[in-house]
């Protein structure tokens, strides 16, 4: 049994800090308990509480080094775009130097066989030498030969060690493309759950002056869940896919159960931007008096009726008003109803001119 750091009580099976070592149950966590078997032995071990996140400890894991690579070399969560552009110039550098091998590897192979010839020269040079009147010239000729034997046996070998060296160049470059995927895949699984924990707030008008944690402060005031500011990542406007000019606000909290009782409180509200001292500065430049509009005129469709009720939300004072064409058709159809016999007999005149056979034909 172990007792929870945050809220004292005894639990069987929690999550334990990797920076401070103190022990916590899922709930206070922030953390499903499938969710943690989920992370994988390493992420287990290497997860921190809210605390130590907000103080930026670190992590007491180390990735292991290579012998190419740095000794400070970063975890997986802590590299940079920069670090990723340095890794990717990398690769290419080397796959750049990957393309000279079959080139190196012909050139030691005709070196190898020039090798056969001479030797097969110091052969004949030996067979020459019982010629006493050439054996002069024979002598210099093979002390040349053997220098150059050695300046290519030399030659060889640094060739020899430079394909050693692309052959371990090249495990260096699997080994960074499979970092380099594994940081992907990390991101990816990152990314994903860092969206569970964001609020996203729409139609809130934007001005130059902005303070969004103020905005978000009164927001909370009005439902009646106000977020601490120290339980926030970030907070900012995004630009929305159909319409760039009306951003979203984007809120990441530190655990999703924050998110679920914020957006909660906020479903049982009706907001306005009155409500957070906002104004929508669409039709004058002083921002829209919501008590001081009262008539909206349109035709009578439905959808315009129905758009017209939900308008009133906004404006309590407005009145919907149809145009005098809408008002006619209204009055006409209200006199057909009174007289039905009359509406009856000027159905009958319409079909009898409409079909008849000399009209059709």
């Amino acid at each position: 049994m172990f007792k929870c750091t945050r809220c004292d009580r005894d639990f069987r099976d929690g999550v334990k800090c990797s920076v401070c070592q103190e022990r916590f149950d899922f709930p206070c966590a922030g953390l499903t308990e499938a969710g943690y078997r989920r992370l994988g032995e390493d992420r287990r071990n290497n997860w921190r509480c809210t605390s130590c996140k907000d103080a930026k400890a670190p992590s007491p894991l180390n990735l292991p080094s290579k012998n190419t690579l740095s000794k400070n070399t970063p975890s997986v969560k802590s590299l940079s775009l920069v670090d990723m552009e340095m890794i990717a110039s990398e690769l290419k550098s080397l796959s750049s130097q990957m393309n000279s091998l079959p080139t190196l590897i012909a050139s030691v192979k005709a070196i190898q066989a020039d090798v056969a010839d001479l030797k097969s020269i110091k052969a004949d040079i030996e067979d020459l030498k019982l010629m006493k009147p050439e054996v002069a010239d024979m002598r210099t000729s093979l002390e040349f030969v053997q220098c150059s034997v050695e300046s290519l046996n030399s030659k060889i070998t640094d060739i020899n060690q430079e394909i050693q060296s692309l052959l371990k160049t090249k495990d260096d470059v699997v080994q960074l493309k499979q970092r380099l995927e594994n940081f992907e895949d990390s991101m990816r699984e990152f990314e994903q759950r860092s969206r569970m924990n964001n609020i996203e707030i729409k139609g809130v008008p934007m001005s130059p002056s902005e303070n969004l944690f103020e905005i978000f402060s009164k927001l909370g005031d009005h439902i009646n869940c106000v977020i601490p500011k120290n339980q926030i990542n970030y907070i900012a406007r995004i630009p929305m896919r159909n319409d760039k000019l009306n951003k979203t606000i984007i809120i990441s909290v530190h655990n999703r159960y924050l998110k679920e009782d914020f957006v909660a409180a906020a479903k049982k509200r009706t907001i306005v931007p009155a409500d957070l001292g906002l104004r929508v500065s669409v039709l004058g430049p002083d921002g829209v008096k919501y008590e001081q509009v009262f008539l909206l005129l349109s035709d009578a469709a439905p959808y315009m009726v129905k758009a017209a009720g939900d308008l009133q939300v906004l404006y309590p004072k407005v009145i919907h008003v149809t145009c005098l064409a809408h008002g006619i058709n209204r009055l006409a159809e209200c006199i057909r109803s009174q007289f039905k016999k009359i509406d009856s007999l000027v159905s009958n005149v319409k079909k009898i001119f409409l079909k008849a056979t000399s009209r059709i034909s």
